[in-house]
């Protein structure tokens, strides 16, 4: 009888004594593993909100190797493997999946919204975030914003799928929730 998912399922833990990544100029994220080079590959966090360190999805983004994909969602991928827990990395692998994380994951703060205009069926959406004043476009549909009520977390997904969040949305400022709160 197995003690976790990971034992009852066909999963690859990526073992990182033989992962050696790196980040090229173009920033892409490459991967040398049990003597194979990936020139480019994607990670994907299984749990980005309540354990984004934990149990991240290594995939192939190179489309050479078509006859050994497996269908994930509407793209078609192969899984190198699991990487288990970004602490058991030494400290210079770790910045480098860090810093990938980062760029990947971006989604800057709002801090105040200071406007939300419907027009032609879209939102505009004018908001002060961490990274500074922002204008974005969202649909009408309640899809594109989402309330992570695990965390009281707001995320917000424009057109381009851009990501902006509200941390704690609970606390946020009583006019912009207010404005939010009429769309959601």
């Amino acid at each position: 009888m197995s003690n976790t998912i990971v034992d009852s399922m066909d999963i690859e833990l990526i073992d990182v004594k033989e992962a050696k990544f790196n980040i090229t100029p173009n920033h892409m994220l490459t991967l040398d593993y049990k003597g194979t080079f990936y020139p480019c590959v994607r990670l994907n966090r299984s749990f980005p909100f309540t354990n984004p360190d934990k149990y991240i999805s290594v995939m192939d983004d190179d489309d050479s190797e078509k006859d050994k994909v497996r269908e994930i969602g509407d793209e078609k991928k192969l899984e190198i493997g699991i990487i288990k827990d970004l602490n058991e990395f030494d400290p210079v692998s770790r910045q480098i999946l860090e810093r990938y994380l980062e760029l990947r994951y971006f989604a800057p703060e709002i801090k105040k919204v200071l406007s939300i205009k419907e027009e032609f069926g879209y939102r505009y959406w004018t908001v002060d975030t961490d990274k500074g004043p922002c204008k974005f476009t969202t649909t009408l549909a309640r899809s594109a914003i989402v309330n992570i009520s695990t965390s009281d977390r707001v995320m917000i997904y424009d057109v381009d799928g851009n990501r902006f969040q509200i941390l704690e949305f609970s606390k946020f400022e009583p006019k912009s929730r207010k404005m939010i709160e009429a769309y959601m």
